[in-house]
């Protein structure tokens, strides 16, 4: 997997919400029947705050999150189609639940970055790498470093998530990997 990410900042305050913000919880449903496909659930991320972001996102975009990013009912809904999306997530914080949504939807992201909003403006051009915890704001020459994931939540999300996390742990008969916990803040 690539770690580092470029594309175009994506910049928004506090408190989003899973389900009314990051996608319309009524979004997820087809016929009565939830769907967890990223390649679905991705046109509708955040279309209820930018009608458009889903035609003009690209693949290597960063959303900037302020505090409590993904906070409310624990859809991993939005997330998913974040992934899908191929975007990363750079944001203040995040609820303990979304923090293990993260990890389990696939998507790069450091989520605990005080003050990063201050750092970046929607449509600054940025550089992170999910992998160092490297941040870089190359409209406007800063950069900042942040605690990156564990090595063993990195491994989960390179893998696509944890269903496929799952999976090769079944194929191989065993753990993910062989010592290392990984605490969640």
């Amino acid at each position: 997997m690539n770690w580092i990410l470029e594309g175009r900042c994506w910049k928004f305050g506090d408190n989003l919400s899973l389900d009314d913000d990051i996608i319309e919880f009524a979004k997820v449903f087809v016929q009565g029947v939830r769907v967890s496909d990223p390649g679905y659930l991705k046109q509708h991320v955040f279309t209820n705050l930018i009608p458009d972001f889903p035609q003009r996102a690209k693949p290597g975009d960063i959303v900037v999150a302020g505090k409590r990013f993904g906070q409310g009912n624990p859809h991993i809904y939005g997330l998913l189609g974040m992934h899908g999306l191929g975007l990363g997530l750079v944001a203040e914080s995040v609820p303990r639940f979304t923090y293990r949504m993260l990890i389990a939807a696939g998507l790069p992201s450091l989520p605990f970055c005080p003050e990063i909003t201050k750092m970046a403006e929607d449509g600054d051009e940025l550089r992170v790498d999910f992998a160092s915890g490297r941040f870089e704001n190359l409209s406007r020459g800063l950069s900042a470093k942040a605690e990156p994931l564990p090595a063993v939540l990195l491994e989960i999300i390179a893998l696509g998530g944890s269903t496929n996390a799952l999976r090769k742990r079944l194929e191989e008969g065993g753990p993910l990997r062989t010592g290392g916990k990984a605490s969640v803040p």
